[in-house]
């Protein structure tokens, strides 16, 4: 099974989601597949025996592509670094990418509220790298860490 860690920046939050601007992601955190194609996105995450890492993926990506793409994903195809994150770290103050991307030394790419519905797509684009790259960087961490809890 593949594993690719990804993010997508759109308009709009869960099954509200109005419009995707990009979809991005790595398999090795080093290179990046990047699209602004909703047929490209569509034929990636259709590809059979993927797992998608994404954060808060069950509770946003997921109903916004469904939506949006008309696709019908479901749980079982995600890793969600956010719920692993709640489980693993029950500590860590926040769970969002800001933080976690600060424990990591990456900073978030910030995206001002009217720069969302323009989607800027050079500013998009760096958003989602950034984000993705945060979140591999998060998803080799718990993967790590579930692996010494229970021993490989």
């Amino acid at each position: 099974m593949k594993v690719r860690v990804f993010d997508t920046e759109g308009v709009g939050l869960n099954n509200k989601a109005e419009k995707l601007h990009n979809l991005c992601y790595t398999e090795d955190g080093e290179t990046f597949k990047y699209t602004t194609s909703y047929s490209e996105m569509k034929e990636w995450l259709s590809e059979p025996d993927v797992l998608w890492v994404g954060h808060y993926a069950v509770g946003h990506d997921m109903p916004a592509i469904n939506k949006v793409l008309g696709l019908n994903m479901n749980y079982r195809q995600f890793w969600d670094t956010m719920a692993v994150s709640w489980f693993l770290y029950p500590d860590r103050p926040k769970h969002g990418l800001e933080a976690i991307g600060k424990e990591h030394g990456i900073k978030k790419v910030e995206v001002k509220e009217h720069q969302w519905a323009e989607g800027d797509p050079e500013l998009m684009k760096e958003r989602v790298k950034t984000d993705v790259l945060i979140n591999y960087k998060e998803y080799t961490k718990q993967r790590k860490r579930l692996e010494e809890i229970y021993n490989g």
